[in-house]
């Protein structure tokens, strides 16, 4: 019989707390983290998409990274270490520079739609931990 309670209990506050989460909290707490652009899929004809593959291309030459840093507050970072942008993103959309982008994770992977042609691939960058 207690166990009964105890399970019926159990139940009860789980659905109370799933249903105080919003579809942004828990992006927020899913897909919080830094993303590092691995490609960009772009059209020929697109010189402002193809900018950001030719950017992409020539920091890989010399060694770095472009980042995306998503925080778990709704804001975030973009751009290469030393001059990021601020942006801010919720379970729908990434917005930077006043234009927003819509976005679908799949496992470890974020893919930010430019366009309707175009898009940017991230993968959530892993910390590893040092040894002491």
């Amino acid at each position: 019989m207690m166990k009964k309670i105890f399970s019926g209990l159990l139940a009860i506050v789980l659905m109370i707390t799933l249903t105080g989460c919003s579809a942004d909290q828990i992006a927020y707490k899913r897909y919080s983290g830094t993303w590092v652009m691995k490609e960009a899929n772009v059209e020929e004809n697109e010189t402002a998409t193809n900018a950001i593959a030719a950017a992409l291309a020539l920091v890989k030459l010399f060694g770095g990274e472009i980042t995306m840093e998503l925080k778990d507050d709704g804001t975030g970072k973009f751009g290469i270490s030393t001059e990021p942008s601020n942006i801010t993103w919720n379970a729908q959309t990434i917005k930077m520079d006043d234009k927003e982008y819509t976005y679908k994770v799949s496992k470890d992977q974020l893919v930010m739609n430019i366009d309707e042609k175009n898009t940017i691939t991230f993968e959530k960058k892993t910390e590893t931990k040092k040894n002491e």
